[in-house]
């Protein structure tokens, strides 16, 4: 493809399954943090800082975030 491509890129590879809905289902239950991705995010942000600071961007200290989830708030 020439000088046509990307400067930047990642390759994933994994597996995740859900039933037909599922996934939607979880989103709309507030299963799932979820936040605008952004190029500083993905390609300047070291791999293992990137859930914090993604975190960080819609307002989130995973820091103050228990990991107990034996009761409900």
């Amino acid at each position: 493809s020439g000088d046509d491509g990307p400067e930047k890129y990642l390759v994933m590879l994994g597996y995740a399954g859900w039933h037909q809905g599922q996934l939607d289902t979880e989103i709309n239950d507030n299963v799932w943090l979820t936040c605008p991705g952004s190029h500083e995010l993905l390609f300047e942000v070291p791999v293992g800082l990137r859930a914090e600071e993604a975190a960080r961007s819609i307002g989130i200290d995973l820091g103050l975030l228990s990991g107990d989830s034996s009761g409900y708030a």
